[in-house]
Parts: structure tokens; C-alpha cells; sequence
């Protein structure tokens, strides 16, 4: 019989062969042969340990860990690795820091991993340029964990100039494109980003089908680049393109719950953008909150799954909540929306986007005054410029829509100054312009324009992205400005608007239609500018009417009469010609055996009419023999009946009858009459 030693021999054997295999079942196996035949063994211990990470059974490596204090003190790198795979960094970085080198490759990966996942992007980037810079590491990992570590830090400007120091090239993976199309989106550069999400899922596609990968395993690789496709094609203003895509990507499910989380969240983000009602969009909305409620853990209020909480970002979750609460209000679930804004505020007390979500829910209650109030304390209580904008945006919205467009242009007019280029958007300018309109303030909505013209023709002249965008802005000014000079009275200004106007877009000036209006208002004022003006009307287009025949015929002789054939008609070059029929197309179809050189007797003409309509019906003589052989018709009881049932002649005295005295009695009802007879025997 074999000793100890020699199985324990045979059984390293054997798991030596099967990890050289990949077969990692048995050989955890084996390991756990080895261990009951030797428990302590630090071999076995070790590699059943690894055996456990590589299984993702982390939770089982890290019992192992507790149960041999030994190895607990010499795996220290895989017990902080375990613990950073369970979401638990706090614990992991702590772990990590203690290490006895501390500084090679893995612990330093590893601890720049962590802090990106606690949200400390600068201590991650020092570590990733250590890494670079110090222990020479260059691959394609690396290269998008700083990439991404630029733009969860909202150091996305600084992208390019780390890509030429570290000498990363933007075609060598798709990772690396997807990275800088985030970065580009935080730039607000939503064209560029599409670009580069469009460059990542080629090569993506490509280098998969090289390792000759499945289709349906490439779609899944790819779906974090669709994902963002959609979310740019949104940010397009494409909503029903994002829409589709994120439903096709749901469709085909996948195995990363992130990107199915995002994909979610996005896709109710952009239904609730699409403008339509009626029970389909209601039936859409109801879905998107049937898939956020499935990202939701049971019965822990705005708590997220155990497999999302600490994969997703802050910001994020609280997207995703905030998002959840809006289609609770839409759908017109005013009390799971109020809780879900409780559980929301409990969480994230200082999420920027509570105080937007609750105003919307007051609003939706018709608490204007509570909306507003909420929403001005919020912007006086943020340090954020930005997130103070949004706030008061949303104020002057709430104002525009219930009626107060004097309220609304004051909150406009309020972000002008402090706006960061909100006073320079088209949208902008509209908005205000539109407000003082409807409030009758011509004047301050002139001078709105003529700032918004002055600013737009000194940016004219700088280099800019597009062009079109500037020619579009002044044009537009213009029309408003000439409008409003028209509006006030003020022809001479009206005119100087237009022809500028005229000189910017001459298409537009026409298409405007107001010429005519300048040339009207001119006539009192100087006859020969309105004589002018009305010279360079657009002509009347030709019409082949005469127009004396036309005031001489009588009403509704002016149709346009239809042509008999053969009728004549004159043409543009003064000849005649004749309407002809119009042929058939279809060839006739014959009855089977029709011979057409000897069609015999034509049909009868009044085949399809009914016997008694045709010409040769005869109708039949009713005599007095006939009638009394087949009665007469009619309803029930109209005929004769038989005689033998007459018996109106006869006298019947029934048993129990009295004889009638000469003054009449008292009538009996029917319905007496029958419970008498019934008791009678």
C-alpha cells in the first residue's frame, strides 16, 4: 500500500498536469484531495486560493483566508484583490497599502484601480504615470485606465497632451477610441465623439472577427460603444434613432449588467424627451419603469442591486433614481413618486438633481409657488455656477408655462450677465424675444436683439466650427429685428433691417414675405420707395387662365370641365388636338370554349336584372278560384279560417253559469275570471 508522501506525490502530479490543461474544476479537485490527505499544506492551500479567484468565488477564497492565518499573511495582494472584486475598497486599499514591497507592478495597478473606484482620480493618475514612466508599463490596459481616469476626473481637456506624452495612439484599440469619445463629450463636442464611436466599433468588429469570434459574443463585446452611440444620437437631438438602438441592445440582452443598466436608464431618458401622448407613450414609459425598477434592490428604498452599487458611479445612481421618480410623476403615480423622492433624498441629500425632480413634482401638483420657492433655494444655496444656471432655467421654464411670461423674462434676464455663453445660444435669444412679445415690451425686445446682433456680428470675423451656425443666428436677428421695427411703427429702421437681411440671405429675405408690408407701409410716407419696393417684388407666377373670360363667366362656370373624346382641345403652340379614349389595358376575359369568330346571339341585356323588372315578365291573373285555393297572404289570422272552428253561432251554457238578469253586473277581470275557473272542480 502507498505511503502518504507517495499520494500526496501522485495527487501535486495530477493537479500539475490539469492546471497546464486549464481545467480548473479539477484541479480544484485535486487540491482539495491534497488538503484532506494534508491540511496545512501551504502548497495546496496557495493554490486553491487562486484556484478560488479565478472561479470568481471570492467569497469562498476569503473564508480560506480566515480559516489559515498563515496563508491570510502571505497572500495579502490576492486577499486585497478579492476584496476590491466584492466592491469593498475601503477594505482593499487599506490591504493593499500594507503589502510588504508595496511598490511592483500588480500592488501599484491594483491601488490605482482603487482609488478610480473611490473617486480619487488625481492619486489614480500619479500612480498610472508611475507606472509609465518608472516600471515602463505600456499596454493597451494601462492606456485606458488613465484615459479614463482623465475624464472621471473632468480633466477631459487634458486628454490629448497625456495621449502624446505617453505616446498612446488613437487607432490602436477600441477601448482607447471609446475613452476619448467620453472625453470629447465632457467637452460638449457631440459630432467629434460620434466620430470616434464610430472609428472604435470598426476596429472593434475587426479585431474580433480576427480572434474569430461569434457574432452574437462581438455584438456583446461591442455593446458599450452602442450604448454610447445611442446616448450621442440623443445628445443630436435624434431621440427616436437612440430609442431604437437602445431597444434592439435590450432585445439582445447581454451578460454586463453596467452597460445594461446605462442602457436603461437612457433609454426612459429618451422617451421621456419624445414628444407624443395617448396610451402608446404610456404603455413605453411603463416599460422604461418596469426596467429601472429591476435595477432596484427589494425593499431597500433607492438602494441600487448588490451587483451595481459599487460599479456604478455616484453620479450615475443618482441619474438613475432621479430618472425613476420623473416616470412615477408622468405616469401619474403621485405617491410612489413622492416616496421615491424621499428615499432619493434620504441617500443623496446633496444630489444636484433633487431640487429639479422635486420642483417638477410640485409643479405637477399645481404648487407653482412651493416649486419655485424650492428651486430659488437651491440655486442660493449651490457654489456651482453651472448647476445654479440649470435651477434658474428651470424657474423661468415653470414661469413660461403656467402663464407668467414677464416672471420668465426676468430670470432670463438675470442669467445674461453670469450665463458662461448662455446669452450668445440662438434658444436663448428666441426665448426672450418671444416673452417680451407676448408682454408687448417692443422696445426691450429690440434692444434684446440688436445686443444679441451686435455680439453675433463680433464673433463673425473669429475662427469658428460652423459657419452655417452664425449665418443662421444673424439672419434670423434680422428677421426679428425688422419685425419688430414694422410692429413699432418705425418703417425706415424696418427697411435698413431688411436690407441687410437681404444682403446675409437673400433667399430668406424673400421667402419672408416682407417686402410687401415694407412697400404698404412706405406708401403714405414716401411714394417713391414704395414704388421702388414694389419693383422688386417677386412676379406673380404665370397662369394659363383668361382672365376676361373669367370676370364675364357666371359662377361655377369657372370649373375646369371635362373633355368628352373626340372633343378638341387648343394647344400651347396654337394647333388642335384631339382627347382620345383611353385604351384598356387589361384584355377581356372570355368564357371557356368561346370561339370569337362565331359568337352566336348576343346576350340578353337584361340578364342581370330581377324576373319581375324585365320586359316579358307577365304577371300572373289572381282569380276568386285561385284565391280561395291558397288563401290569402298576409300576417297570422288575416285569412279565412275554417268554418267547422265558427262557433259564434251557437249558444254555450256552461255548469255552473247563472242566468243573465235584464241589468247588466259588474265586470269580472280576466285575471279573476282565471283563479275562479282554477277553483273550480
Amino acid at each position: 500500500m502507498a505511503s502518504s508522501d507517495e499520494i500526496i506525490s501522485q495527487l501535486f502530479t495530477r493537479l500539475e498536469e490539469q492546471l497546464r490543461n486549464n481545467q480548473r474544476k479539477k484541479a480544484l479537485k485535486t487540491a482539495d484531495e491534497v488538503l484532506q490527505h494534508s491540511p496545512n499544506d501551504a502548497d495546496a492551500l496557495r493554490c486553491k486560493l487562486v484556484l478560488l479567484i479565478w472561479s470568481n468565488r471570492f467569497e469562498e477564497a476569503l473564508e480560506l483566508l480566515r480559516s489559515s492565518p498563515q496563508l491570510e499573511e502571505q497572500a495579502g495582494f490576492e486577499k486585497a484583490y478579492a476584496l476590491y472584486r466584492l466592491n469593498r475598497y475601503e477594505e482593499a486599499l487599506q490591504i493593499s497599502q500594507t503589502i510588504a514591497p508595496g511598490r511592483d507592478v500588480p500592488h501599484l495597478q491594483l491601488q490605482a484601480q482603487l482609488h478610480y473606484r473611490l473617486g480619487r482620480h488625481d492619486a489614480a493618475l500619479k500612480l498610472y504615470e508611475l507606472l509609465y514612466h518608472t516600471h515602463k508599463v505600456a499596454n493597451v490596459e494601462l492606456q485606458t485606465n488613465v484615459l479614463a481616469a482623465y475624464v472621471a476626473g473632468s480633466r477631459a481637456g487634458e486628454i490629448p497632451q497625456a495621449m502624446a506624452s505617453m505616446r498612446i495612439p488613437p487607432t490602436d484599440s477600441f477601448e482607447i477610441a471609446f475613452n476619448r469619445a467620453c472625453g470629447l463629450l465632457q467637452q460638449g463636442d457631440a459630432a467629434a465623439a460620434e466620430e470616434q464611436l464610430l472609428l472604435g466599433q470598426r476596429l472593434g468588429r475587426e479585431m474580433l472577427i480576427e480572434e474569430e469570434v461569434p457574432e452574437e459574443q462581438i455584438e456583446a463585446e461591442l455593446a458599450p460603444l452602442t450604448t454610447q452611440l445611442a446616448y450621442v444620437a440623443g445628445c443630436l437631438e435624434r431621440h427616436s434613432d437612440a430609442v431604437s438602438s437602445l431597444e434592439e441592445l435590450l432585445q439582445a440582452g447581454g451578460d454586463d449588467d453596467v452597460t445594461l443598466a446605462v442602457a436603461k436608464n437612457n433609454l426612459a431618458a429618451d422617451r421621456m424627451r419624445v414628444a407624443s401622448t395617448g396610451p402608446q407613450q404610456k404603455r413605453l414609459l411603463a416599460d422604461s419603469l418596469k426596467h429601472l425598477d429591476s435595477l432596484m434592490a427589494k425593499g431597500e428604498g433607492a438602494m441600487l442591486t448588490a451587483g451595481l452599487e459599487g460599479r456604478l458611479s455616484q453620479s450615475q445612481q443618482e441619474t438613475i433614481l432621479a430618472n425613476r421618480s420623473l416616470l412615477l410623476l408622468m405616469l401619474g403615480r403621485k405617491d410612489a413618486c413622492r416616496a421615491a423622492l424621499a428615499s432619493f433624498a434620504k441617500r443623496y441629500p446633496t444630489a444636484a438633481s433633487l431640487p429639479l425632480v422635486r420642483a417638477a413634482q410640485q409643479a405637477g401638483e399645481a404648487k407653482l409657488e412651493e416649486a419655485d420657492a424650492t428651486l430659488g433655494l437651491a440655486a442660493a444655496q449651490t457654489a456651482d455656477a453651472e448647476q445654479q444656471q440649470h435651477l434658474q432655467l428651470m424657474r423661468a421654464h415653470l414661469a413660461a408655462t403656467h402663464a407668467h411670461p414677464s416672471q420668465a423674462a426676468h430670470i432670463l434676464e438675470s442669467l445674461g450677465p453670469s450665463s458662461h455663453g448662455l446669452s450668445e445660444q440662438p434658444a436663448y435669444v428666441a426665448t426672450q424675444l418671444a416673452l417680451r412679445q407676448q408682454e408687448e415690451q417692443f422696445q426691450l425686445a429690440l434692444q434684446t436683439a440688436q445686443d444679441a446682433l451686435l455680439r453675433c456680428q463680433a464673433h463673425s470675423g473669429r475662427p469658428r466650427r460652423s459657419q452655417d451656425g452664425s449665418k443662421l443666428a444673424r439672419t434670423y436677428l434680422l428677421q426679428q429685428l425688422a419685425e419688430l421695427h414694422l410692429q413699432a411703427g418705425d418703417a425706415s429702421k424696418a427697411l435698413a433691417s431688411y436690407q441687410e437681411l437681404s444682403k446675409v440671405d437673400p433667399e430668406a429675405a424673400v421667402a419672408s414675405g416682407m417686402l410687401g408690408r415694407l412697400a404698404r407701409s412706405e406708401v403714405g410716407q414716401d411714394p417713391h420707395t414704395a414704388a421702388a419696393l414694389e419693383d422688386q417684388l417677386p412676379p406673380m407666377p404665370a397662369a394659363d387662365v383668361d382672365i376676361d373670360a373669367l370676370e364675364s363667366a357666371p359662377l361655377g362656370m369657372a370649373r375646369r370641365q371635362r373633355r368628352l373624346p373626340g372633343e378638341k382641345r387648343v394647344t400651347e403652340e396654337g394647333g388642335e388636338k384631339t382627347a382620345s379614349k383611353r385604351k384598356r389595358k387589361r384584355k377581356p376575359r372570355l368564357p371557356k370554349g368561346f370561339d370569337s369568330a362565331n359568337p352566336g346571339p348576343p346576350p340578353d341585356p337584361e340578364r342581370w336584372l330581377p324576373k319581375w323588372q324585365r320586359s316579358d315578365f307577365k304577371r300572373k291573373r289572381t282569380t276568386s278560384r285561385r284565391r280561395e285555393k291558397e288563401g290569402l297572404k298576409g300576417s297570422q289570422g288575416a285569412g279565412k279560417v275554417d268554418e267547422t272552428l265558427d262557433r259564434t253561432g251557437d249558444t254555450v251554457v256552461e255548469a255552473d253559469s247563472k242566468p243573465m238578469g235584464g241589468k247588466a253586473g259588474p265586470r269580472q277581470s280576466a285575471s279573476s275570471a282565471k283563479r275562479k275557473g282554477k277553483g273550480r272542480k
